[in-house]
């Protein structure tokens, strides 16, 4: 046989018998890849994120759909569906319809039951809010700074304020629900006050 043939043959033995060894220490290179770039692998995150039981969540029928190899192999090197699978996912979650509650609700708001603990519960809720306005102050506050800054690059200083922004907006709306979920805890203490 030839030199060059001989050499392929020993390359493709070589990497066949290495590849093999990778795939049994899995372990070892979770570990290489956690030192190395300071977070999990992407195999090892389709683990972490994989969902956990929660009581207060509504449950949802999680739609099935048929996963090839490549699409194991394709979420296991990018951390993401494949797009054929991304694709088969909307359609199967289009076609199903989920009841989603209108608010999330805490295991300590389900157990109060007299008006003291209703109350208790209204005025965390406005401490939040307050607690979410001061930080949508923040952020407007950062936006006027950066928008006065001259040293940012237009690049630079659309994206910081457009984030501030997106944060003031954000706060704004989690102090409006918090707010809500104190004026329902009120009327839960008066309609509790009542019987």
């Amino acid at each position: 046989m030839k030199t060059s043939v001989k050499s392929i043959l020993i390359s493709s033995i070589l990497a066949i018998v290495t590849s093999s060894s990778m795939v049994a220490q899995t372990g070892q290179f979770d570990q290489w890849s956690r030192a190395k770039y300071g977070r999990p692998s992407p195999a090892e995150q389709i683990g972490l994120n994989a969902p956990q039981a929660n009581p207060v969540a509504p449950v949802t029928a999680q739609p099935t759909i048929a996963v090839t190899q490549f699409d194991e192999w394709y979420r296991a090197k990018y951390g993401r569906p494949s797009p054929a699978e991304q694709q088969s996912l909307q359609i199967a979650q289009r076609n199903t319809v989920v009841a989603q509650p209108t608010v999330a609700v805490s295991a300590v708001d389900l157990a109060a039951n007299t008006p003291a603990e209703h109350e208790r519960i209204a005025q965390n809720y406005r401490n939040q809010a307050q607690d979410y306005l001061a930080q949508a102050k923040q952020h407007e506050a950062m936006v006027a700074v950066y928008k006065a800054n001259p040293s940012l690059t237009a690049k630079n200083q659309a994206g910081t304020i457009n984030h501030c922004e997106y944060f003031v907006a954000k706060f704004n709306e989690m102090a409006a629900k918090s707010q809500e979920l104190a004026e329902l805890h009120d009327q839960m203490a008066k309609n509790a006050a009542k019987n």
